[in-house]
């Protein structure tokens, strides 16, 4: 099954058509997104875009495949949510010279 993380990549380069543009949405490198997507391909046995000296576009299987993931990851992330009862824990480090300004026991 391919990661969690080639199927985002693969959405931002989807979404945004270029690379450095998917990277920078997703805080990773050029590189890392690229290795994402080939892994992904690979795993498919199958290309999902056309790679253009202007940029990229998808393949057929790639329009295909975009709005499955993006609607399988939608629903991985509202299951995580009601699983999680939609709570998310900060947890902050900083000296106890400053903690002590802002929280009391």
């Amino acid at each position: 099954m391919p990661s969690i993380k080639s199927m985002q990549a693969f959405l931002a380069t989807a979404s945004h058509l270029n690379f450095t543009h998917a990277a920078s949405e997703l805080n990773l490198t050029q590189g890392a997104i690229s290795r994402q997507i080939q892994s992904l391909e690979q795993h498919l046995g199958t290309e999902l875009f056309y790679r253009h000296a202007r940029g990229l576009s998808l393949t057929p299987k790639g329009e295909q495949l975009s709005p499955l993931i993006e609607e399988s990851l939608n629903q991985l992330h509202s299951a995580l949510e009601k699983v999680s009862g939609g709570e998310s824990k900060i947890r902050l480090n900083a000296p106890s010279c400053i903690t002590s300004c802002y929280y009391q026991d």
